[in-house]
């Protein structure tokens, strides 16, 4: 009875304020008079200063409330006495408070706040987001601030030497002041800190000024400067006040006048036209004056010429003897990412060599030499228009007809990228009028010196986009605009039109009927790859005043039968799917293999008795028109005549791909795809593996990018350049077809039981682990899946004999998953069927799988070739069954091979080496707390840099020994060898091989699941991490 009596008083007590507890407790009131007025609502020095009129009054209460009559004892006289005191304490304290704060509103300073509101402030934000660091509580005095401003309505932008934390206060500054009659008084002076020397240190300081708004805004919840404050706000402004050209920028200037919100003030600030003007007006300004840089994709500009005879200072025509560095006029100063370029190692003189701080590339082309001996500036000196000698690889060339104006993400910048991507070499011939005047396709001769180009087999790919002025529908929709020029009946120009509209019309068939020509030739054999746009061919119009007419379309032309009658294929599909804000139906003629994602629909369009469209393009009814007038008065369809980036980007793919595929076809005669000039030691040259398959990106549109402090890096989910988990859900491209969804859904209907069932399983796994996981455990279930997926290989005519066979050595199906991969148009498998190697000779470049190595180790110096033979580490002594064991289970496992050294030097010759042995001792730990789960899923793979077989002229390098002991005594050709047959520890390519094996199964999970699953899948080494996104987007790894 007694513990439940003291719980009760200890909830009461609970609700009183610190600092009437305290002074309650200095005068020695009763627990349980405390706890009653805390109960009934009189719980902080303000209101226990008013819960009486006077002194009568409180004794009054005291007898009526608390039975206490100060004349019945002597204890309830003292305890009444004690009530008393503390009362009168109450009220002098809080008239002093009263008249402190109406003195510092007189003189403008800011009101004092009692210790336990601010103590309740820190306890709010504590309980809702987490206790804090002393360097990012705000400080007593700063929060004081704040609080004045807000009740004067208008918040000062103050300098961050003012924004102090807890741990920064001076208590002991004292600072003479002087009011306006002349009368001095000493107040305290507020603290103040450095300003920030750093971006850690900024970074505090709005950490400190966040804190502040937002305890403010828990003991304020009602005032509208605050309601929009939190954590993202401020976590955006640092981002972006932390990136470049950010300081000086100042909210303050609008806040006080134009009535915004604190959230609205913040956004507003960096959103300002200052910041207009400043990252773009003025370096547009500027830009006019400064050398342009050459673009790869674009022509170069010809040079001035200068005046003939112009005077010079008495030296060279530069104006300095030649004794000094080779000056270079032409190029760029930066590469395509904007790193700049080091002049230095273009003429020849930079000698920091690989600790130069700038880009060691060529000025002219970025390959991988200095501009004085690029191959561009000797053919230009030659007369000759190209970049590639005798001794380079040819590059790939890319004719861009009817091209748009140069942009930041247009097809010729998207198509330099993949080729740097690649490393290879590329030029992209755009050609426009808006260009130069010299490419005016409406000239005879302009357009037959391109098709004897083409027809001379000059390029590769051939990119067309004729205007289509003259066949949009948009002059159909009403009698406001322009008249129609041409209608189905009449498709090269209507009978009734004036001189001009007829000269549209000329012009509008010259354009379409060259693209025809070159549809035609390259249809011949002329070029690898070809895509012609053109708007689709909607049929008759459903509304409108010209209702049930058919607008004309370039597709209505007999031309188009013909080419595709040569093996052309074409193919819609909806600007929307590449991320526009309108449907624009699009229409390609392509000459290229490679499978369509399922937003593109091929076929040619389908019409009903009426001329209504009907397909194979669905309706568009979900995406945004662009007929209507905008709000300036021009119409929605200006602009989108330029294709979005992401349809760049995946023609681009498709483009490279084609090429690279077909020179594969033909044996390497188009040796496209050879790596840029590298630099490893001693300069050797590394063999390239082009791509296998077709499914080179795994999305449409950029990758995704993780974001870091002073910049960012590409994200990497460990399943290569290619794997479609480096993209966002929406736009991955996953092997498709109704073969594939059959097989999906036969994985989870016939093999699992229902798609709930899946789930309930990968629940089961997350909460149990290895012991809930009865899918992952269930050898007969994985039978049945390998012999499923071998049946549906060879209906598909992709079985060959072995696919359910093991290598010896490794627990991998490496058949099997290799033909699945052909399946899914993967283009790294073939690897899978070799034995690997990587000692003798030199690893292969997989540009579409990884990246470019830049960074090379020093070579080994002559003396360390004897460290090929050295001896055991003191702990294999120590632990020398144990290894002998492991070895001999790894013989009878067929991981290794065990024979006397007469044998290993007889077998392997010169090609040896025994390497040094070390056993670490690992102490089994367990959980600390039993009973938690963990909410992630994660994998370990056993063994993985033993997963893959080495070849086995390199075995010599796999050896060790236990102990150097001798079977026949005196007899070194007797001591025991045990020889690796597969990938080990120290070996530097087993890292290589176990990635590429790791990266083909992640890639193939992919593509089981599907867009049905939407799972995000880690990998590192032979970590294994699964995680999944949030419903509204892509979520972050737990």
């Amino acid at each position: 009875m007694v513990e439940a009596v003291d719980e009760g008083l200890a909830k009461k007590l609970a609700k009183g304020a610190s600092e009437l507890k305290f002074l309650l407790t200095q005068h020695k009131v009763a627990a349980d008079i405390q706890g009653e007025l805390y109960e009934n609502g009189i719980d902080t020095v303000a209101r226990f200063a008013a819960a009486a009129t006077d002194e009568a009054d409180l004794k009054a209460m005291l007898k009526d409330s608390f039975s206490i009559n100060p004349s019945e004892s002597l204890k309830l006289r003292a305890q009444a006495a004690g009530v008393v005191v503390a009362w009168k304490t109450a009220i002098s304290r809080v008239e002093r408070q009263a008249e402190a704060e109406a003195t510092n509103e007189v003189r403008d300073l800011a009101k004092p706040i009692p210790s336990t509101d601010y103590i309740a402030m820190r306890q709010a934000f504590a309980a809702k987001f987490g206790e804090l660091e002393d360097k990012h509580i705000p400080a007593k005095e700063y929060i004081e601030k704040k609080l004045a401003e807000l009740e004067s309505g208008e918040f000062r932008a103050e300098p961050l030497t003012e924004i102090i934390s807890r741990d920064e206060v001076d208590p002991d500054t004292l600072l003479p002041h002087w009011d306006a009659k002349g009368t001095i008084s000493l107040r305290k002076g507020g603290s103040k800190t450095a300003m920030p020397s750093g971006p850690e240190q900024l970074r505090l300081r709005l950490t400190v000024l966040q804190n502040t708004l937002v305890m403010i805004q828990l003991r304020h919840p009602g005032r509208r400067e605050l309601e929009d404050v939190n954590f993202a706000l401020f976590e955006r402004y640092k981002e972006y006040l932390l990136g470049d050209y950010c300081y000086g920028l100042r909210s303050s200037e609008v806040m006080a006048t134009a009535g915004y919100s604190f959230g609205a003030a913040l956004l507003h600030a960096y959103k300002e036209p200052s910041v207009k003007e400043r990252n773009f007006t003025t370096p547009l300004a500027l830009h006019a004056k400064r050398p342009q840089p050459w673009n790869a994709n674009t022509e170069q500009p010809p040079a001035k010429k200068g005046r003939k005879g112009a005077k010079g200072n008495g030296k060279n025509k530069d104006g300095k003897d030649s004794k000094g560095a080779k000056k270079l006029k032409e190029g760029s100063d930066r590469t395509p990412e904007g790193k700049p370029i080091c002049f230095r190692y273009n003429a020849k003189g930079c000698k920091n060599g690989a600790k130069c701080h700038f880009a060691h590339v060529c000025m002219l082309c970025f390959g991988k030499h200095p501009a004085s001996e690029c191959p561009q500036k000797q053919n230009k000196t030659a007369g000759v228009v190209a970049t590639s000698t005798t001794t380079s690889p040819r590059p790939l060339k890319v004719l861009y007809l009817f091209s748009d104006t140069p942009r930041r993400l247009d097809m010729a910048a998207c198509l330099q990228q993949l080729a740097s991507a690649w490393t290879l070499q590329l030029e992209t011939e755009c050609v426009n009028v808006k260009r130069s005047a010299k490419q005016d396709l409406s000239f005879p001769k302009v357009r037959q010196s391109y098709l004897t180009r083409i027809a001379a087999k000059e390029f590769d790919a051939v990119l067309l986009s004729p205007p289509c002025a003259t066949f949009s529908r948009a002059a159909w929709a009403n009698f406001r605009g322009p008249r129609p020029i041409r209608s189905y009946g009449c498709p090269r120009g209507l009978q009734t039109l004036t001189p001009a509209e007829r000269d549209r019309a000329i012009l509008g068939n010259i354009f379409a009927d060259f693209s025809y020509e070159v549809a035609a030739l390259v249809a011949d054999g002329a070029a690898t790859f070809l895509a012609m746009e053109q708007p689709e061919d909607l049929g008759a119009l459903a509304s409108g005043p010209h209702e049930g007419l058919r607008p004309a379309s370039m597709w209505q032309w007999p031309q188009l039968a013909d080419l595709l009658s040569k093996g052309l294929r074409t193919v819609a599909f909806h600007q929307a799917s590449f991320g526009t804000p309108y449907a624009k139906p699009t229409r390609l003629l392509l000459h290229t293999s490679l499978p369509m994602p399922d937003f593109v629909h091929e076929g040619v369009p389908r019409y009903d008795s009426k001329g209504c469209y009907t397909g194979p393009l669905p309706s568009a009814k979900g995406h945004g028109a662009m007929f209507q007038r905008q709000a300036k008065g021009a119409f929605k369809t200006s602009g989108s005549e330029q294709w979005p980036a992401k349809l760049c980007q995946w023609l681009s793919a498709m483009l490279v791909s084609t090429c690279l595929h077909a020179a594969n076809a033909a044996g390497g005669e188009g040796d496209h795809a050879q790596p840029a000039e590298t630099l490893p030691p001693s300069n050797e040259t590394f063999p390239l593996n082009h791509p296998e398959g077709p499914r080179v990106l795994g999305g449409t549109g950029p990758p995704r990018f993780c974001r870091q402090l002073g910049g960012g890096k590409p994200f990497h989910d460990g399943g290569g350049l290619c794997s479609p988990g480096r993209w966002p859900h929406h736009a991955r491209s996953y092997a498709d077809g109704f073969q594939w969804e059959w097989l999906r859904l036969e994985l989870i209907l016939a093999k699992v039981g229902s798609l709930e069932q899946l789930e309930k399983e990968a629940f089961r796994m997350a909460a149990g682990g290895e012991r809930g996981g009865t899918l992952a455990s269930d050898s007969e279930l994985h039978r049945q899946l390998r012999e499923l997926w071998k049946d549906w290989l060879e209906a598909q005519d992709l079985g060959e004999p072995g696919l359910l066979d093991v290598a010896p050595g490794q627990p991998l199906y490496l058949k099997l998953l290799r033909a699945m991969l052909e399946a899914a148009g993967d283009p790294d498998r073939d690897f899978l069927r070799q034995a690997e190697e990587g000692i003798l000779d030199p690893l292969p470049r997989t540009p579409h799988v990884f990246e470019e190595q830049l960074k090379w180790p020093l070579e080994n110096s002559p003396w360390e070739a004897s460290l090929a033979w050295v001896p055991n580490y003191s702990s294999v002594e120590e632990h020398a069954d144990f290894a002998r064991d492991k070895f001999e289970e790894d013989v009878r496992e067929g991981l290794m091979a065990k024979m006397t050294m007469g044998e290993f030097l007889e077998r392997y010759g010169e090609h040896t080496a025994i390497a040094a042995l070390a056993v670490i001792v690992e102490a089994s730990m367990e959980h600390e707390e039993e009973g938690e789960t963990a909410f992630s899923v994660v994998g370990d793979i056993a063994k993985a840099h033993r997963r893959y077989k080495h070849a086995a002229k390199e075995h010599g390098y796999l050896a060790c020994q236990v102990d150097a002991k001798e079977e026949v005594p005196g007899d070194p050709a007797s001591q025991t060898v045990y020889v690796n047959r597969v990938g080990t520890f120290g070996l530097s390519c087993a890292g290589y091989w176990w990635t590429r094996i790791a990266a083909c199964e992640l890639r193939l999970t992919y593509h089981l699941l599907g867009p049905g699953f939407p799972l995000d899948l880690l990998l590192y080494a032979d970590d294994l991490e699964a995680w999944e996104g949030a419903p509204e987007g892509d979520g972050a790894s737990p």
